[in-house]
């Protein structure tokens, strides 16, 4: 209780500042600096562009640099089954730098700071398993306190007519559904995460080919420090009038992988559709690990006359568990317990400052679900302070510890996130 104060206290301290902050505003634009808001970054895209951020030429050479980044603080409390509440607060601070040689040439650099303070800390401090660990610095540990740095973007960028290629770490997803995307192999967001708008960054090299208008052709090498990790994914996109396509094809941590992708617009209802097959698992020899799988979504979005947004969509899992009580809840790297599930996010401007955003998973198979109410209080044009609370419900495992459901053990909890875009 005492950490989980102080990480109240660490919020409010930080509440604090954005208040004084929101009252700073950018002057009129000049020929030498100019502020940007741009619009929120796409799924697929996972890039930083919906902050605020100034940008100013750099003399006798040419070229321009883009300054921008963001605050955060996340302090959450949880009650597990049959325990004492725990809690831990998550402070961010990022920076991007954007350097714009030519029309052609560019890089971008984002340095992120982290401060961990309570009884997570320790599994918060775990390094990405798409990252090359030459590039992060050591953790700096002190009972349940952690401070991590680390670049979440470190890249370069050359661009001509036809072609782009970008080295480095750099954000990188093929899906477009907004729950879940079947298509998202690297670093994929859990379907209730607090923050979609950027995608972590992973070491890779990626090649992108535009033959014709409305056609791409993108070819990506993610290449960490596990042979067991890296992937080989190669996607064609064809946009049209009738909708999107995108068709995959490679090798995702020793599995082929081939999937379909459709997103498009029915009578003003967003649809959209994935799937994806993965073959079988191979351990460097001529022999199968695992045995392939499926996994696939059906997603619909729809604004309704009051305003009132709505995001359903049907997932399906191959590798799930047929019962319950053979679900595996405890590998970190499993998203996923059982094999069919429904996703729904509501969005309602009570007020045009306030919010109300709920968010809920369903397990078809068990009837358990995890659902998160969330009300969003925009402080100022460039800040604002979610307030939420996780619900789990579900069958709690039974007296002899067999599971009965997958959400019936998990966590209840809640929390203050907030953001400053600066």
């Amino acid at each position: 209780m005492k950490k989980l104060m102080m990480g109240l206290r660490v919020w409010l301290f930080f509440l604090l500042l954005i208040c004084i902050f929101s009252l700073i505003t950018p002057g009129q634009e000049t020929a030498a600096y100019q502020w940007s808001f741009g619009e929120e970054s796409g799924e697929a895209s996972g890039e930083p562009q919906n902050f605020q951020s100034i940008t100013a030429p750099v003399p006798a050479t040419g070229s321009s640099l883009t300054l921008g980044g963001h605050f955060e603080s996340l302090t959450l409390a949880r009650k597990l089954p049959h325990d004492d509440y725990q809690g831990f607060t998550d402070t961010q601070i990022r920076f991007d730098v954007a350097v714009t040689f030519s029309e052609s040439f560019k890089l971008a650099y984002s340095q992120v700071a982290d401060l961990l303070a309570g009884e997570n800390a320790q599994v918060l401090n775990a390094q990405s398993p798409f990252d090359l660990p030459n590039l992060d610095a050591a953790p700096i540990n002190e009972e349940d306190i952690v401070v991590k740095l680390h670049p979440d973007r470190l890249n370069v960028n050359w661009e001509s007519e036809k072609f782009s290629t970008t080295i480095g770490r750099q954000a990188i997803g093929f899906g477009n559904l907004l729950g879940y995307s079947p298509l998202d192999l690297i670093a994929p967001f859990f379907p209730l995460a607090l923050n979609k708008d950027i995608r972590p960054g992973v070491d890779a090299i990626k090649l992108e080919y535009y033959p014709k208008p409305f056609k791409t052709v993108t070819a990506v090498a993610v290449i960490p420090a596990s042979p067991r990790n890296r992937s080989y994914l190669l996607l064609y996109t064809l946009a049209g009038e009738k909708g999107d396509f995108n068709f995959l094809l490679g090798e995702n941590q020793q599995k082929t992988a081939l999937g379909l992708g459709y997103s498009g617009d029915l009578k003003g209802m967003g649809v959209r559709a994935e799937s994806l097959f993965f073959g079988e698992e191979h351990d460097g020899s001529n022999h199968g690990t695992n045995s392939g799988y499926a996994q696939a979504g059906f997603e619909v979005d729809y604004r309704f006359r009051n305003d009132l947004y709505m995001d359903f969509e049907f997932f399906y899992y191959g590798n799930g568990a047929g019962k319950p009580r053979d679900y595996d809840l405890y590998n970190p790297q499993t998203t996923f317990a059982a094999r069919y599930y429904t996703i729904l996010s509501l969005s309602y401007d009570l007020t045009p400052i306030l919010k109300f955003s709920p968010a809920a998973i369903v397990n078809l198979r068990d009837g358990s679900m995890l659902a998160s109410p969330r009300l969003v209080y925009s402080i100022s044009d460039n800040s604002e302070v979610l307030a939420f609370i996780d619900l789990a419900i579900g069958q709690s495992p039974a007296e002899d510890g067999t599971i009965r459901s997958e959400y019936g053990s998990a966590a209840h909890g809640g929390g203050l996130y907030l953001r400053l875009f600066f």
